[in-house]
């Protein structure tokens, strides 16, 4: 009989917490609601004195009204979401406005990608509340609106996933820094695709930095990484002619061409260059097919510097030259394609 009374005051003291914490949820949610009823506010008197596209600013005050009271309406009947999620959404909206808010005061803001931002956080915003994968809604992302959009959700539990992957918008856009961050990040959780990157866009800058970099852990991601490009890169790293090889990673990494192979056209270079001019025909032959080619800026790099330095250079200083035949001698032996 001693158990009964102990038992019913702990379901009494469970049951006020729970009606507590119901109640705090509730008045949180309308604090949330009234926060973003206060940002719909101040967008709309901004907008009101702001000199802005008409056409752009006809679609943000839409957004601003009327797209941005439905999805609070969707949030708010929502019968999946718990009074948290339905706190997490209402919150991302305030963020949003208040992003684009910044944005104009500051005069960064871009007019003409009005509908892309929304439409990109629309996306976003309802792919986490119907547990559907926001990213692949992010990879054509550019490193801005990226950007935008880590801020935008950074209450979320994947708050730091969306942030990683807008840190990677933003090195996609910057390759040659890549090396620098990798030197104070080596825990990045998308370490992988920036070594790739960086391999795939600035070759000889990944080679130096594992030739120099001391981090252990980051010698190691890029030893034991998976692309063949990247194990290209490593296998020939110490070899005397680099420079020679280092145009040809994809080929050598696909068994076209060995450095043996690579060696012979090198004292021709008439039979050097047409090596690189038919990877560059290649890779577009790849991309007008739809598939995706690897190595297209080291590639298309090492084109032009080779093509100055065997023909545009002789070329120009021999300006002086009458005879036509003499001038442009170095041209003899190329195919109509190169």
């Amino acid at each position: 009989m001693n158990g009964r009374p102990q038992k019913n005051l702990l379901l009494l003291i469970l049951l006020q917490s729970a009606l507590y914490s119901a109640a705090q949820l509730n008045a949180t949610i309308k604090k949330t609601n009234s926060q973003l009823n206060e940002s719909q506010r101040n967008f709309t008197k901004l907008l009101a004195k702001t000199n802005m596209d008409k056409n752009g600013k006809s679609i943000l005050l839409r957004f601003n009204t009327v797209e941005t009271d439905s999805l609070r309406k969707i949030a708010d009947n929502s019968k999946t979401l718990t009074t948290e999620q339905k706190i997490l959404a209402l919150s991302a909206q305030t963020n949003f406005l208040d992003t684009l808010q910044s944005e104009i005061r500051n005069k960064l803001f871009h007019v003409n990608y009005t509908r892309l931002y929304i439409d990109r956080f629309k996306l976003i915003w309802q792919s986490i509340f119907t547990h559907q994968p926001y990213e692949e809604i992010m990879k054509p992302f550019k490193a801005k609106t990226s950007g935008m959009m880590s801020g935008v959700f950074r209450d979320y539990p994947m708050a730091e996933k969306i942030k990683d992957l807008a840190i990677l918008k933003v090195y996609e856009s910057s390759p040659e820094k890549i090396t620098n961050f990798l030197s104070n990040n080596n825990n990045f959780s998308l370490i992988d695709s920036l070594i790739f990157i960086s391999g795939n866009t600035h070759p000889e800058l990944l080679i130096n930095f594992v030739s120099v970099t001391k981090d252990e852990i980051l010698i190691k991601a890029i030893r034991d990484h998976k692309s063949p490009v990247i194990q290209t890169l490593l296998s020939i790293a110490n070899e005397k002619s680099l420079k020679t090889y280092i145009p040809f990673i994809v080929q050598l990494s696909e068994k076209q061409l060995t450095l043996a192979d690579i060696d012979t056209t090198r004292t021709h270079p008439i039979s050097y260059y047409q090596l690189l001019v038919d990877a560059q025909i290649s890779n577009r032959a790849k991309i007008r097919a739809g598939e995706v080619s690897i190595y297209i800026e080291p590639t298309r790099k090492y084109l032009q510097k080779f093509s100055i330095v065997f023909f545009t250079n002789i070329i120009n200083s021999l300006h002086e030259e009458t005879k036509e035949n003499n001038r442009y001698f170095v041209l003899e032996g190329l195919r109509p394609q190169d």
